[in-house]
């Protein structure tokens, strides 16, 4: 919006969004877990990340789960394909308790979207403490700085994607660090807390300018 009408820049207000903080992650046992959350389909990576995985050291030890709605049938087939049935579980839709579970028990969300605003996703892994690993779109840099909030991977780049992948799951430290500096943004950043409290300091600062909430000329929006 600012590009666009750069006339408005000094009067605008972004709020980023923001959610739930995430609890404790369950112990990882041998095998790590990645997760995707998203409407499962081309826009979102779906099939690149399946196909990525696909390029994986047979002996790397982890397990997927594809959570959302979309062309599930279409990505359950092509794990059996690539000869993944054992180690990628596509779900279909869940609710929020399950993902909070599914979150919780993960190491990994990877998230190869060719478009995205600013993805709740990757705002509930961080809080979860997860690494993630995504593609520079929409407004994911704002939040994700490569090799130290996360990983990032062009959209389309299959065989980055599968390097980067196969880096994360086979080292702990990195896993651990780029969760615990996600997780410390969002405390920063996106909590739903700190998300309120701004919300609630740009009213007061519009409603208390002279000209009143009519003529203030201040605009406010949400990050999405």
């Amino acid at each position: 919006m600012v590009g666009k009408l750069p006339q408005i820049a000094e009067r605008l207000y972004i709020l980023p969004n923001a959610c739930r903080r995430g609890g404790a992650s369950e112990t990882p046992d041998a095998i790590v877990r990645l997760i995707f959350l998203g409407q499962v389909g081309e826009r979102k990576g779906t099939f690149d990340l399946i196909e990525a995985l696909a390029l994986l050291p047979p002996d790397l030890r982890w397990q997927a789960i594809l959570a959302g709605d979309g062309e599930t049938k279409r990505a359950s087939a092509l794990a059996r394909q690539r000869g993944l049935q054992d180690k990628v579980q596509v779900l279909g839709w869940v609710g929020p308790d399950r993902i909070r579970a599914l979150l919780g028990s993960s190491q990994i969300l990877a998230l190869p979207s060719y478009d995205e605003n600013l993805p709740m996703s990757v705002i509930e892994a961080m809080a979860w403490g997860l690494a993630v690993v995504t593609t520079p779109v929409g407004a994911v840099e704002d939040i994700i700085v490569d090799g130290e909030r996360g990983l990032l991977v062009a959209p389309g780049d299959i065989r980055t994607l599968a390097a980067r992948l196969e880096q994360v799951i086979s080292s702990g430290p990195m896993r651990e660090t780029l969760g615990r500096n996600a997780r410390a943004f969002y405390e920063e950043h996106l909590s739903i807390d700190r998300y309120a409290a701004r919300l609630h300091a740009h009213w007061i600062e519009v409603a208390s300018d002279r000209g009143g909430i009519a003529r203030s000329g201040h605009l406010l929006t949400q990050g999405n």
